[in-house]
């Protein structure tokens, strides 16, 4: 055995949304494809942080976990568990599963393949930034080449107050650094080491189900080469309706689409749960009749999940920093759109900004209205 599997942020709990009763498994069933890919490769796991999405899970939640960790434990593999921010507790949650090959490392060096003993791993909990610096400052591990840590790092996370780990604070030994709490899949380079996100293994949040692409890692000690896995999950398909004039044409689109798709008419596993596609339509609030030509085409085959939208120009703002440092607000989407007669395109990009701000950049949207500016916005 050269290689061990990383996985961090599952977010073990049967629900992802309170209000969607009908989204359910999906943690559940990303976990179990991470146990089963282990046992068939062999592979030692190694999970840093947010296993749980609260350091109370509900009783189903660790028992699905438990099994898991049962179904390694008979194949002969050992486990290896560090705390996130989400799942974090005191006296630490994973004291309570460590015995019979499950290993709790926060501030341990470990042998991540035993056959490879000269390969160690240190691995803490998430902590804070001045927790975190402190710790490295006074006690850096020089024996491990991989470190394990649940933070959020300074080469991703740009902005002063976002990022509370700082690659430079790392060891000259260390090569490689895997990370958790970041919900994608990321690569970074900082000094000798090379950091890797795995991203979580299921959609929390509907822009992670909008990115998609969902894995697990495994790690070959011996060239410290990394080779994502992916997961396979729930299938949402996102659709916006700017126009009457769209409104049928992606309502035949959707049945069409469907019609192809094989589905269970009556979910019974949770595989035939999971995969039930969850249909996401955002449109503008005053166009009439959006809900029921969706239902007409779904059919109850796959979820619904409609999001009216209400343009209010007065609450759409851009944010610029002035050199004084003080926020400025700048009204730009009610200077664009005076006239409410604008292109569809136009109307999609407002829609696209009010609905995933995160993924717009304001200077853009301005160029595309012929605004002059030059604010970006914020994160």
């Amino acid at each position: 055995m050269t290689s061990f599997v990383y996985a961090a942020d599952l977010h073990l709990k049967r629900q992802n949304w309170a209000t969607r009763p009908d989204i359910v498994d999906d943690a559940y069933y990303t976990y179990q494809q991470l146990i089963r890919h282990c046992v068939a490769r062999h592979c030692n796991l190694v999970l840093g942080g947010d296993i749980f999405d609260s350091p109370r899970p509900a009783s189903q939640d660790i028992q699905i976990f438990r099994e898991g960790l049962d179904t390694l434990i008979a194949a002969g593999l050992q486990v290896f568990v560090t705390q996130g921010q989400h799942d974090r507790s005191v006296p630490p949650w994973p004291a309570a599963v460590v015995g019979r090959g499950v290993w709790y490392v926060h501030g341990m060096v470990f042998t991540p393949v035993a056959e490879q003993p000269q390969v160690k791993a240190f691995a803490l909990d998430n902590m804070s930034r001045d927790e975190l610096q402190a710790r490295l400052a006074t006690d850096p591990e020089t024996t491990a080449s991989i470190y394990v840590l649940h933070q959020l790092a300074k080469p991703v996370f740009t902005f002063e107050d976002k990022w509370d780990f700082d690659p430079a604070w790392l060891p000259p030994n260390v090569k490689l650094a895997l990370m958790g709490d970041l919900h994608k899949q990321v690569e970074f380079r900082a000094g000798n080491a090379v950091g890797y996100y795995p991203g979580s293994t299921h959609a929390t949040e509907l822009p992670e189900a909008e990115a998609g692409g969902f894995s697990f890692l495994e790690v070959d000690v011996l060239t410290l080469g990394v080779t994502r896995v992916p997961l396979q999950t729930r299938p949402y398909w996102f659709y916006t309706v700017n126009t009457e004039e769209q409104l049928s044409a992606l309502a035949t689109t959707v049945f069409q689409r469907l019609e192809a798709h094989v589905i269970a008419a009556t979910p019974a596993s949770m595989a035939e749960r999971v995969l039930r596609p969850v249909i996401v339509v955002d449109y503008l609030a005053g166009i009439q009749g959006v809900e029921s030509k969706f239902k007409d085409a779904i059919r109850g085959r796959a979820g619904f999940w409609p999001r009216p939208i209400t343009l209010r120009m007065d609450t759409v703002v851009d944010r610029q920093r002035s050199p004084d440092g003080v926020d400025a607000v700048v009204p730009t989407l009610a200077a664009c759109l005076e006239d409410i007669e604008v292109s569809d395109r136009a109307k999609g990009l407002v829609l696209d900004l009010l609905v995933r701000p995160s993924k717009i950049v304001f200077t853009e949207l301005r160029s595309e209205f012929g605004v002059e500016a030059t604010a970006t916005a914020p994160v």
